[in-house]
C-alpha cells in the first residue's frame, strides 16, 4: 500500500476472509489489526480477571462470556449506534455459539477436516456473515423485523453483498484511477425474489477473488 512507498512495513488487515470456514476464521482473517487489539486488550483481560474471580463455573462460559464483550465493545467501537451495536452483539454471540459447538460437539470433532464439512461450514459461514453486513449497513430495527418476517429480507441482504461486490470495485478502482461507484449511488433495487441468489452470487465471486488473492500472496 501507500505506506510501503514510504519505507513502511504496516501489518496486512485482511487475509482472505471470504473464504472463511467458521466464524472465529472469519475474525482471524478480517480486520486483523482491530480484531488482534480487540483480543490482546479486551478478550484476554476479561478472561484473565474473571477466571481469577472465578465468576464463572467453567473456562467455556467464561470464553464465551468474553468473546460477547468483545465483539460488543468492537460495535462500540464503531459507533454507539443501533446498527453498530447490534453487529457487534451479532458477531459475539456466533462466536460464543462456534466456540460452544466445536469444543462439545462430538460431530464436529469427527468430520471438521472432511472436505464435504469444510464446504458446509464455509457455505453457513458466508450466509451468516451476509447477515451481519446487512446489520452493518444502515440498518434499522424495523428492517431487522423484517428479515425475520421474511419480508424485504432478500432485498436488505442482498444490498449488503452488492454494496461489499462495490466496495472491492472501488479499491481496485482508486488503484487505477478509476470513478468509485457505490451501490446507493447507482440506485440499485432488489426484490425479495430476486435477492437470494444475487446475495450467493456476489459471495461466490468475492469466494474466488480472495482464493485467487491468496494464493499469490
Amino acid at each position: 500500500g501507500a505506506s510501503y512507498c514510504f519505507g513502511i512495513r504496516t501489518p496486512r488487515n485482511f487475509r482472505a476472509p471470504f473464504a472463511s470456514v467458521d466464524i472465529k476464521d472469519f475474525w482471524n482473517r478480517w480486520h486483523i489489526t482491530l480484531s488482534t487489539w480487540l483480543r490482546d486488550f479486551v478478550f484476554m483481560r476479561f478472561v484473565r480477571w474473571a477466571t481469577k474471580r472465578k465468576v464463572f463455573p467453567s473456562r467455556l462460559s467464561c470464553a464465551c462470556s468474553a468473546y460477547i464483550v468483545d465483539m460488543a465493545i468492537m460495535g462500540a467501537w464503531h459507533g454507539l449506534t443501533f446498527d453498530y451495536l447490534a453487529y457487534g452483539l451479532y458477531h459475539g454471540v456466533l462466536l460464543a455459539a462456534t466456540e460452544a459447538y466445536q469444543k462439545r460437539s462430538a460431530f464436529h470433532k469427527r468430520h471438521r477436516q472432511a472436505r464435504w464439512y469444510r464446504v458446509l461450514t464455509w457455505f453457513i459461514t458466508m450466509h451468516l456473515v451476509i447477515i451481519g453486513f446487512a446489520l452493518f449497513f444502515n440498518s434499522s430495527p424495523q428492517q431487522l423485523l423484517m428479515v425475520q418476517a421474511g419480508e424485504g429480507g432478500g432485498e436488505l441482504i442482498a444490498g449488503a453483498a452488492v454494496q461489499i461486490a462495490f466496495n472491492f470495485g472501488n479499491a481496485i478502482g482508486s488503484i487505477v484511477g478509476g470513478a468509485a461507484l457505490t451501490a446507493t449511488a447507482m440506485n440499485y433495487h432488489f426484490t425479495g425474489i430476486a435477492g437470494a441468489p444475487i446475495s450467493l452470487l456476489a459471495v461466490i465471486l468475492l469466494v474466488l477473488y480472495t482464493r485467487r488473492y491468496e494464493a499469490r500472496a
